[in-house]
Formats: C-alpha cells, structure tokens, sequence
C-alpha cells in the first residue's frame, strides 16, 4: 500500500495553486516550487540561457549573508538539502530536510527565491559556471544526436554550441527583467509533503500569500509549435565505437488524455518491460541486444510522442529493425488481445502496492502530474484508469502514434549515410503501410 496521505489542493488569495499533501508518519518534509519562467518563456530567442542564469542567480545566498559558504553552511547544517532546475518551460525549485526544521528551512528558501543578489560579478560568476556545464554535452552524441532529429522536423530550438555562444551576450538587466517577469505569485504552482497538520498549513498558505513576489501578471503557458515530416535520417557517426544507437520517434499534435496515458504505461510494460514481454523478450531471446527502451512523452508546446531506441552491434541492428518493425506493426493492427490486457492490469495493479512508499516517492508522484496540467492522480484516480485498460484503445493508439505523419530516425555511434538509410526505409515502409489502413 502506498504511505498513508492526505491530498489537498489550496488556491491562494495572491492567485498561486498547489498541492499541500499530509504524510501522518512523515520525517521528512519535501518541497517543489515552480514558476512557468524557463526558456521558452525567454523574450529574446537569441538568448534562452537567460531562463538558464536566472535558476543559478536564485540559488545563491540571500542579500543579508555575507557569501555563499555562510548561507551554505547555515542551510545545511541539519541535512537539509535544495536544488533547481531549468527546462523548456520551467524553472523549478525543490528541496526536503528533516521534519524538526521544516519551518526554517521552507522561509530559508522563499528568502533565497525573493532576495537575489544579481550583480554583476554574481553575473559573471555564474556564465562561467554554466558554460562549464554546458562544455559537458559539446561531446555528447547522444545529447547531439536527439537535438538533430528534432531539428529534422522544425524544432527551433538552439544547439549546445549556440547556447555557449549566447552566453557572454546575456546581460544583467536581462536577467533581472526575466526574473521580474515571471516570478509573480499567479506564476507560481507547489507541491508540498510532509506531516502537514492543519497549523502547518496555516503557516505554510501565510507564508507564501505574504512572500514579496510581484502580484501582477499572468500564468504563463510556453507557446506552441508546429512541426513537419522528416525528409533524411540524423546520423552522428563515430567509427571508432563498437556499438549503434537507433532511434525512432513518433510525434502527434495533440496531447494525449490521462486513459491514453495509462495505456501506453500498460503497452510499454507488455512489449518492453519484462523478459517475456512482446518486443524485448524476442530480442534479448535472439541475442540482438542487453536493452531495449520505449519512452512516451507529452510536450508542453502541445505534441505527444512515442521513441523507441536500443545499443547494439552494427551486426545486429539490421535485425532489430525488423523485429521492432514487425512488432509494432503488429500491435497496430490489433495483435493484442483481453488476456494481454489482463496481465497488464494485474500487474499495474500489484506495481502500485510498491510505489508512493516513501514521502520522496509520494512528492515525485504527484508533481509529475500537477506541475504539467494540475490533475491530481490518487491512488483511487489511478486504480480506475487501469480498470478501464482496454486492447481496442491500444490497438487506436499505436496506430496514431506509427500512422504520424511527423517522425524521425536517427543513428548514433558506428554507422554510416547508406545504412542508416537502409533502416530508415523499413520504418517508412511500415508508417505508410499502417496509414493506408483504417484504424
């Protein structure tokens, strides 16, 4: 059984939304803070590694310390812990410590959020820092392949090369504008978990309704972008690796439902998860490959997408792509049938006596679902989507998905132009095949 948790979603009076959720048990207090501020919010397209710079200047000590070591060692002298993060969307604060100091920490770290130090040597300090970190994925073809496949279909979004040289061109005041901008209290979504008793939460709501954020604007949604059908593979060849990476992904322009959600959770687990399941036990049978993966994805610029990748031998990738191919042609077609999906229920039903164990599974769990459209996935929410796990939504939605007329195909690692093609053709085959029929 999941730990037991109260859910309880608060409104408040300065416009911000969030989940406050009662651990009884708890020892630990966990917290995620989110504005809608990362890089797609960035005004200036040229520069989104403002979005980037502004997360780093927030995690800096508050005016009133001396530097950074003091405010440190104040914050973590009990174990607490904090860190952010920047996505396409998002920028996202988060942290837990021990329940005996929940309080102080939590106004620890709206002061952090609230009384930034941006001056110029912080500025400074901080481009460095992150073109050290940038530096890390200039040789990383993985990183470098998936940038290409979506550049493939239209994807604007920069290189890593870009972004470094984006970097000295960002001044103070850009950032200083971005932060104003997008850190306003109707900008601001949480999830809080702990042992919430109803004072904490007294306390928690006073404290956020009176941080000094700006009232004013607006909850920011990231635009939305439409995308075209890839005309060539992506290839990033390296002939000294002994191993190809392929991937295919298939993208459509809509955001899948919550039930649609659930069934690829239960497809994923019936073709990939297990040593017996469809796709995978046939290739790890065979000796193609260790691993196989499936990911399903939904962008908030309002696409949904479904890949599928693997690392294996130049010799073997031939026969990946035809038992990958095959397989999921098969599915679209409508191979799979009650008892699949009765297996799949009975195991998504026993997989949810082992998760929300723990306050961080608990806080990981819900913001997932909150932070992206504020639905509240209960244990009860979940439980009745796999009741209602069906073949006939999973045969529609495989077609969908493979039908898509924006896909892409890319190869990592010991390839080359000609091949890479090759294989391509055998997807394209099965897209056009799978589009000709009826769904």
């Amino acid at each position: 059984m999941s730990l037991r948790h109260t859910v309880q979603e608060v409104t408040l009076e300065t416009g911000s939304k969030g989940l406050l959720i009662d651990v009884p048990d708890a020892t630990v207090f966990s917290y995620t803070l989110v504005f809608n501020a990362g890089d797609e919010m960035v005004i200036d397209k040229r520069k989104t590694q403002i979005a980037h710079l502004t997360e780093h200047m927030l995690c800096n000590e508050p005016r009133d310390y001396e530097n950074a070591d003091v405010f440190s060692r104040d914050f973590t002298k009990n174990s607490a812990y904090s860190n952010a993060l920047t996505n396409a969307a998002q920028i996202e604060h988060y942290g837990d410590c021990p329940d005996l100091e929940w309080e102080r920490i939590f106004t620890l770290q709206l002061r952090q959020i609230v009384e930034p130090k941006f001056t110029e040597e912080a500025l400074r300090n901080e481009q460095e820092t992150i073109l050290e970190e940038l530096g890390q994925y200039v040789d990383d073809d993985w990183v470098r392949m998936n940038h290409l496949a979506w550049r493939s279909v239209g994807s604007k979004t920069p290189s890593i090369e870009e972004e470094i040289a984006s970097i000295p061109q960002i001044t103070l005041d850009d950032v200083v504008k971005h932060y104003e901008r997008t850190y306003t209290h109707p900008n601001l979504r949480f999830v809080i978990v702990g042992k919430l008793t109803e004072e904490r939460k007294t306390t928690i709501i006073h404290l956020l309704e009176s941080w000094p954020l700006p009232d004013g604007g607006v909850y920011m949604k990231p635009p939305l972008h439409t995308y075209k059908p890839a005309t060539d593979a992506v290839i990033v060849a390296r002939d000294h690796e002994t191993t190809v990476c392929p991937v295919v992904r298939f993208v459509i322009p809509r955001v899948i439902s919550h039930e649609e959600h659930m069934h690829l959770i239960a497809l994923r687990h019936l073709l990939m998860d297990t040593d017996h399941s469809i796709i995978y036990g046939r290739l790890r049978k065979e000796g193609i490959c260790y691993s196989a993966s499936m990911e399903y994805g939904v962008n908030r610029d309002g696409v949904s997408t479904l890949s599928f990748w693997t690392n294996t031998s130049p010799d073997h990738i031939a026969a990946y792509t035809t038992i990958l191919s095959q397989e999921l042609q098969r599915v679209a077609n409508g191979s799979l049938q009650a008892a699949d999906v009765a297996a799949a229920q009975q195991y998504a039903v026993a997989a949810e006596q082992r998760n929300r164990l723990t306050v961080e599974d608990i806080i990981a769990s819900y913001s997932a679902e909150y932070l992206y459209d504020e639905s509240i996935w209960s244990d009860k929410y979940r439980h009745e989507l796999i009741r209602q796990l069906n073949p006939v939504v999973m045969k529609r939605l495989m077609w969908e998905f493979l039908s898509a007329e924006v896909w892409m195909y890319g190869e990592q690692g010991n390839t080359d132009g000609a091949s890479a093609l090759k294989r391509r053709s055998v997807y394209e085959k099965m897209n056009q095949e799978i589009r000709s029929q009826s769904s």
